[in-house]
C-alpha cells in the first residue's frame, strides 16, 4: 500500500511539473513528452507490481534525476515569476519544478539503466552481404539528397563562414579561424571544378557533391554495421529512413560548413571503435576508418580536439590491453593533430583565431554584470577599459549571442594586452564573478541552455551569402523548393515534430546512455563519450546559445549510439552468458 501511494504521489508530481514550466522559452511539448514517458513507466510498475530494489540503479537514477531537474530549473529561472507574482507561489512552483523534475528524470534514468542490464536487440541472420548494405544505404541518401541539391539548392548553401573560406582560397591569404583542413578540402574541390568547367558555380558545386557522397557513405557505413550486428531489418531500415528524412541531415549535406564533415568523422570514429570492441568485420578496414574519423574529429573543428582528448583518455581504459593497437592509433592521430595545429601551421604563418574568439562565455558574463548594473571597482574598470569601451557594453550586449561583445572588444584593437596578461585577467574574471555570481550564472545559462534544455527553434541558413564572385543560387523547381522549405519549417512549427530538433532532448538521451554504460560497466559507453564531450565543450565556450550545427554530432551519432549500447545485455555474473549469438565477422 505504501509503495502504491508513493507511486501515485510521483505521478501527481510528474503531471504538475509541466504546468509549472508553461512560461518556458523552450519547447513545452518536450517536457510533456518526457513527463508522459515517466508517468507511463510508473503506471507500468504499478500494474506489474514491481518494486525498485537495485541499489546501484537507484543511486545512479537519483543523481541523474537531481542533475536534470536542477538543470531544467536553471534554464527556466524566470518562468515561475512570469507565471505568478506572489513570492510564496513562486517558491511553490520552484519546489514543484525541482521535485517533479526529479521524479520525471529519475524514473526515466532508472528505466534506461535497467534496460542496459536486461535488454538486447534480437539477432537475425541476413543473406545480403555487408558490402551491399553499405552501397544501398549510401545510394539511397546520395540519390535523394542529390536530386534536391541540383533542383533547389545548386551550387550549395554558403554562409558567411563559407564565403570567408572562399575568400581565403581566392586570395591565398589563409587564417585558421575556420579550420584550415576544411578550407583546403573546399579548395581541392574548387580547383577540380575550375579545371573541368572553368565556372565558379560549377566549381563550388563539386564540393556540394563531394560532401553529399561523404555523408551518404557515412550513413551506409552505419547501415552496414547494423546488418553485421544482425539487427532485424525492422530496426535497421526504420533507422536509415529516420536518418534520411530528418531535415537537418538533408540541409547540412550540401551546406559548406565545417561542422558537417566533422560530425561525419565523429560517426565514423565511434562506429569503427564499436566494431573493434565487438570484433565486427575485418580489423584492418576498421582501423583505417577509426584513424580517418579520429583525424577528422581533431582537425575539422577547433573544439573537436578538446572533445577528442577527453575521448582518448576514456578509450585508454576501455580498449585496455586487448585493443592496444586501437589506443596506439588514437595516440598517433592525437600527436599528428597537435603537430599540424601548432608547429606546422605556425611555421606557415597561418594564425589561429584571435584571443577574444576563445573567450565568448567569460566576455558575456562580465558584460552581463555591467548590464545588470553590478558595481565594479575603479581598478576593475581601469583594466577592462583597456580592452573594451565600457560605455557601449549595455547597448551592445545580447544574451543569446556573443558576437556583438566580441566585435566591441575588437574595436578597441588591444587584444594583445589580454594575451600578455593572461593571469591578471583570469584573476580579474574570478574576482568579478565572486562579487556578482548571479549575473555570471544567468549569462552562462542564457548563453548555453539551447544545448541542454528542452530545445528551441532551428535557425537555419538556406541561401547564398552575398559575394562579389558571381556565386548565385539556381532554383530549377520552385514547387519542390516550396515543399522542402515547408517541410523544414514544420519541425519548428508543429509541436509533435519539435522533439526531433531539440538539442536538449538528445543531450538528455546521451547523458542517460552514458550513465547506463557506467552503472552496467559496459565498454560500449565509449560510443557516447565523444558526443557528451562535444556538448561539454559547447557549455564552456559556445558563442551562440542554440546553434544546431555546433552540436550536429548529437543528431548524426544517435542511431549507432543507441544500437551499440543495447547490443548485448549485461551478464549477471563475471562469467559470459550462454546462448548469445556469435557476432558477424
Amino acid at each position: 500500500m505504501k509503495k502504491t501511494l508513493l507511486n501515485i504521489i510521483q505521478i501527481i508530481l510528474a503531471i504538475l511539473w509541466v504546468p509549472a514550466l508553461l512560461e518556458t522559452q523552450g519547447f513545452i511539448f518536450v517536457y510533456i513528452l518526457v513527463a508522459a514517458l515517466a508517468v507511463g513507466i510508473i503506471i507500468s510498475r504499478i500494474v506489474k507490481k514491481k518494486s525498485i530494489k537495485d541499489g546501484k540503479h537507484i543511486m545512479a537514477s537519483c543523481i541523474t534525476g537531481a542533475l536534470f531537474s536542477g538543470a531544467v530549473m536553471l534554464a527556466n529561472y524566470g518562468a515561475a515569476g512570469a507565471l505568478v507574482h506572489n513570492k510564496f507561489l513562486i517558491l511553490a512552483l520552484w519546489g514543484i519544478t525541482l521535485l517533479g523534475g526529479f521524479v520525471v528524470f529519475g524514473n526515466i534514468a532508472f528505466w534506461i539503466t535497467n534496460a542496459a542490464d536486461t535488454f538486447q536487440w534480437k539477432r537475425v541472420e541476413h543473406k545480403v552481404k555487408p558490402g551491399a548494405m553499405l552501397f544501398i544505404g549510401a545510394g539511397v541518401l546520395i540519390l535523394v539528397y542529390g536530386i534536391i541539391f541540383f533542383l533547389v539548392y545548386y551550387p550549395g548553401v554558403l554562409t558567411p563562414d563559407s564565403t570567408n573560406q572562399m575568400k581565403q582560397i581566392l586570395t591565398g591569404e589563409y587564417v585558421n579561424d575556420n579550420p584550415i583542413a576544411h578550407t583546403l578540402l573546399i579548395q581541392m574541390c574548387y580547383q577540380i571544378g575550375m579545371a573541368i568547367w572553368n565556372d565558379i558555380n560549377s566549381a563550388v558545386a563539386v564540393y556540394g557533391v563531394f560532401q553529399i557522397i561523404c555523408m551518404g557513405f557515412c550513413f551506409g557505413y552505419v547501415f552496414m554495421t547494423f546488418q553485421q550486428m544482425k539487427l532485424s531489418y525492422k530496426i535497421s531500415v526504420p533507422a536509415l529512413i529516420f536518418m534520411a528524412i530528418m531535415p537537418y541531415h538533408l540541409l547540412y549535406s550540401f551546406s559548406m560548413l565545417k561542422d558537417v564533415l566533422w560530425s561525419a568523422a565523429c560517426v565514423m570514429m565511434i562506429t569503427a571503435a564499436f566494431r573493434l570492441l565487438k570484433n565486427i568485420g575485418s580489423a584492418v578496414p576498421n582501423y583505417i576508418v577509426l584513424a580517418i574519423g579520429a583525424l577528422g574529429m581533431c582537425v575539422l573543428r577547433h573544439n573537436g580536439l578538446i572533445a577528442y582528448m577527453i575521448t582518448f583518455v576514456i578509450a585508454i581504459f576501455v580498449f585496455g590491453k586487448k585493443l592496444f593497437k586501437a589506443t596506439i592509433t588514437l595516440a598517433v592521430i592525437l600527436a599528428a593533430a597537435l603537430i599540424i595545429r601548432y608547429p606546422i601551421l605556425g611555421s606557415l604563418g597561418i594564425n589561429n583565431s584571435d584571443t577574444i574568439e576563445l573567450l565568448a562565455i567569460p566576455a558575456q558574463q562580465i558584460a552581463r554584470v555591467i548590464v545588470d548594473g553590478g558595481e565594479l571597482t575603479e581598478e576593475q574598470e581601469a583594466e577592462l577599459s583597456k580592452i573594451v569601451d565600457l560605455n557601449k557594453v549595455a547597448e551592445t550586449y545580447k544574451w543569446y549571442i556573443a558576437d556583438d561583445i566580441k566585435n566591441l572588444v575588437r574595436e578597441t584593437d588591444n587584444q594583445e594586452y589580454i594575451a600578455e596578461n593572461k593571469f591578471k585577467f583570469a584573476k580579474l574574471y574570478i574576482e568579478i564573478g565572486l562579487q556578482h555570481p548571479f549575473s555570471y550564472i544567468k549569462a552562462w545559462v542564457d548563453g548555453t541552455k539551447g544545448y541542454w534544455d528542452s530545445g528551441t527553434h532551428w535557425y537555419r541558413w538556406t541561401s547564398m551569402n552575398d559575394n562579389d564572385w558571381g556565386l548565385e543560387r539556381t532554383v530549377v523547381s520552385e514547387p519542390l523548393e516550396e515543399a522542402v522549405e515547408g517541410y523544414m519549417d514544420a519541425f519548428n512549427n508543429v509541436f509533435v515534430l519539435q522533439p526531433f530538433i531539440s538539442m536538449g532532448l538528445f543531450t538528455w538521451i546521451y547523458v542517460m546512455l552514458l550513465v547506463a554504460g557506467i552503472t552496467s560497466k559496459k565498454k560500449e559507453l565509449l560510443v557516447v563519450v565523444p558526443v557528451v564531450a562535444v556538448v561539454f565543450t559547447l557549455m564552456i565556450g559556445t558563442p551562440v546559445w542554440n546553434e544546431m550545427r555546433y552540436a550536429y554530432p548529437i543528431f548524426l551519432c544517435l542511431p549507432i549510439s543507441v544500437a551499440a549500447m543495447f547490443y548485448e545485455r549485461q551478464p549477471r555474473s563475471g562469467k559470459a552468458r550462454k546462448n548469445i549469438p556469435v557476432q558477424a565477422k
